[in-house]
């Protein structure tokens, strides 16, 4: 097994010129169009074997807090992909612990958000994108089927109803399936937020809505990165 690594470094979303972000305190060097970070999960970061022998891939998003003292807090996984991978990642950032410089705002260290998108990627598969599009369709016409039942009947048998929400149901995994390979695309966001209506499950409607919206208008001081993270049999 070969494990092909590419890294690209997004940058820092709206900062002024005082703003300096927090980084690895490790001997890698940051190379063109890499963060240090990157740099060191370049090195330890592996491809779950398991994964790899079932064809497990997609994005993982990771979001996570360096504070002022320069340790890493609220590690959360905001788009996930399987347990395997999820883990792979989590155990990769636990290595940096006490390895931070913090970020620094006019000469003072301050508290900063890390995400990185980590896309695990198998050669010879159909792409992320071509495979988010595939199931974004077939979510869309489950749900269409859904309100064809709606539309067809005055009123609802049980087993009726049962069919209805059998349709959104798996308009909802369907989409969950699409957010894998694009996540945070808000065409996914918003047609997981109407399915979530539909199955009556407003809680969660609202919480998708709410998401929507924070990525119609991101918040400024995220620092964003992307890694590439290919397998080759």
């Amino acid at each position: 097994m070969i494990l092909l690594l590419c890294f690209m470094a997004l940058g820092l979303i709206a900062q002024n010129q005082n703003y300096v972000p927090a980084t690895l305190n490790v001997e890698e060097k940051a190379e063109a169009n890499k963060s240090v970070f990157c740099c060191f999960a370049e090195e330890n970061l592996e491809y779950p074997e398991r994964s790899c022998f079932i064809g497990e891939e997609g994005i993982v998003v990771v979001q996570f807090t360096i504070t002022e003292k320069g340790s890493v807090e609220d590690m959360k996984i905001t788009n996930s992909v399987c347990e395997n991978l999820d883990e792979a990642v989590l155990c990769c950032l636990e290595k940096t612990m006490g390895m931070w410089q913090p970020a620094m705002q006019d000469g003072r260290p301050i508290a900063s958000v890390k995400k990185v998108y980590i896309n695990f990627d198998m050669a010879g598969n159909p792409s992320h994108k071509d495979n988010a599009l595939m199931m974004y369709k077939a979510a869309l016409k489950s749900y269409s089927k859904g309100m064809d039942v709606e539309s067809n009947y005055l009123s609802f048998t049980r087993q009726e109803q049962r069919k209805r929400t059998k349709f959104f149901e798996r308009s909802l995994n369907e989409l969950k399936e699409a957010s894998k390979y694009a996540p945070e695309e808000l065409p996914i966001v918003l047609w997981q937020a109407k399915a979530y209506e539909q199955l009556g499950d407003m809680t969660a409607s609202k919480m998708k809505l709410d998401e929507y919206m924070r990525l119609l208008n991101p918040e400024e001081t995220t620092e964003v990165e992307m890694a590439f993270i290919r397998a080759i049999k």
